[in-house]
């Protein structure tokens, strides 16, 4: 039952490090080969249908409920405290765009329906985003930040669900051993910053076959794991969104 009162809540800010060690203690769990086993596969449908809310019940005695319900066009899915809803149609879609996007926005959710909930109260939602106006270094990352899916701009907690959803559909380690396996290394340089983005996509697309994803959270990961080294100081604009405390 969720009561009306207000909720005083503020919001935590995460680090990449603390998502990443939250996404390998659930992968653990639920297919702990897939980090190192480029022939093992995960299925996003079964972990938040039938995984999650087992896992959420045993871990933190909660009840998560997860349904698939037609949606506007532009919605790929949403977290409300304990439900998650997402896209029927994107999810039956054929089209292998919209599927990898919902494998993307299955994950998306979870994280929301793990770290987020008691922030997704409809109690929480005024002073959660009183939080974010008044804070002086949210208004730059929020700025600085858009949305894998949509390019429209998001706030901190979705931030990281996109990088927790970026971890799980691609593990750190997994990445390591399919660029391994591709291009037999294990960090890519790249000399001309001119042609970073052509290059970084070309990297995506050799190891695209071992990560059922839209190339874009694969150009994400890569970056971010810091496995395609260059003096481009662009790279380092989103180091502002997973601080662990913003002041």
């Amino acid at each position: 039952m969720i009561d009306n009162h207000n909720h005083e809540v503020k919001p935590e800010y995460k680090s990449r490090e603390q998502i990443e060690n939250e996404v390998y203690e659930i992968l653990h769990y639920y297919q702990p080969d897939y980090l190192n086993d480029l022939s093992v596969n995960i299925e996003p449908y079964e972990f938040i249908m039938v995984f999650l809310p087992e896992y959420i019940r045993k871990t933190e005695s909660r009840q998560l409920e997860v349904a698939f319900e037609t949606l506007d066009e532009d919605l790929a899915g949403y977290t409300q405290y304990d439900k998650v809803v997402l896209n029927r149609t994107k999810y039956d879609s054929k089209n292998v765009i919209d599927q990898r996007m919902m494998n993307f926005t299955i994950l998306h959710e979870a994280c929301h329906a793990l770290s987020h909930f008691e922030y997704l109260r409809p109690s929480s939602q005024s002073s959660l985003a009183q939080h974010f106006k008044q804070d002086s270094k949210l208004d730059k990352i929020i700025t600085l930040r858009r949305d894998l899916q949509t390019s429209k701009e998001t706030n901190p907690l979705c931030a990281q669900a996109n990088y927790f959803a970026a971890c799980f559909t691609i593990p750190r380690d997994r990445l390591i051993k399919a660029l391994l396996e591709v291009f037999g290394k294990s960090c890519i340089e790249i000399e001309d910053n001119l042609d970073f983005y052509d290059d970084i996509i070309k990297i995506a697309k050799g190891v695209q076959r071992f990560f059922d994803m839209n190339l874009e959270p694969i150009k994400i990961a890569l970056e971010q794991y810091g496995l395609v080294k260059t003096n481009d100081l662009a790279l380092d604009i989103d180091e502002l969104l997973f601080l662990n405390r913003v002041r």
